[in-house]
């Protein structure tokens, strides 16, 4: 009798033994956080919550780090260009424009994978007449953000200097975007800057940084 309750006592034991070591082996592998798509996946289930922010704050180190870096990895374009707009205009003898009034046109965007990320608009209007700037120059930016998650942190630096009589208007822009709305204080995903300049003769300088 008692060889008989040790051996049902065994087999239990080894019942139990081999369905531990079973669970453990049909556990699924842990995800691939350096396929993008693995992320991408990561990040749609946190759009979907209820509490975004607290579903990110739920999510192991390694996948937190791997969101992070997503968004980070950034590829970043500009284009530049002047748009004439209504206003004086002439030209000299050898037939050169010697005024007018021009639209300064610079847009950076962001982009991961194949979607936008977000992007930064800096114009500026300016006149001129060949020997000073003629209308006070108009400077403005305008950013914007393509995905739920990121934010436009706000103005870095803003300048601008030069005007009505001057030769030079020059204007400075640096904006930074974030993670923001998954994380406090925001995580800065991109600080692009803009310098431009305007001069009395039509001609323009640019220099972009990120």
């Amino acid at each position: 009798m008692a060889a008989g309750i040790k051996l049902t006592i065994i087999l239990v034991l080894m019942t139990l033994v081999f369905a531990a070591a079973g669970g453990v082996l049909a556990q699924d592998p842990p995800p691939d956080l350096s396929d993008p798509e693995v992320v991408e996946e990561i990040i749609k289930r946190l759009k979907a919550a209820d509490d975004p922010a607290q579903a990110f704050a739920e999510l192991p180190p390694e996948e937190q780090q791997a969101v992070k870096d997503y968004y980070s990895d950034i590829t970043v374009t500009w284009t530049e260009e002047v748009r004439p707009v209504s206003g004086p205009s002439g030209s000299d003898s050898s037939g050169q424009a010697n005024r007018g009034c021009d639209d300064h046109v610079i847009i950076g965007q962001g982009r991961f994978r194949q979607d936008r990320a977000w992007t930064l608009t800096s114009t500026t209007r300016w006149c001129w007449d060949g020997t000073q700037i003629t209308n006070p120059p108009i400077f403005n930016v305008w950013p914007r953000v393509f995905d739920d998650f990121l934010s436009y942190a706000g103005d870095v630096l803003r300048t601008e200097s030069g005007g009505v009589g001057d030769l030079t208007h020059t204007d400075y822009i640096q904006g930074e975007f974030g993670l923001c709305f998954i994380l406090a204080p925001c995580w800065v995903i991109a600080d692009p800057i803009i310098e431009k300049a305007q001069h009395y003769n039509g001609t323009k300088w640019s220099r972009i940084r990120y």
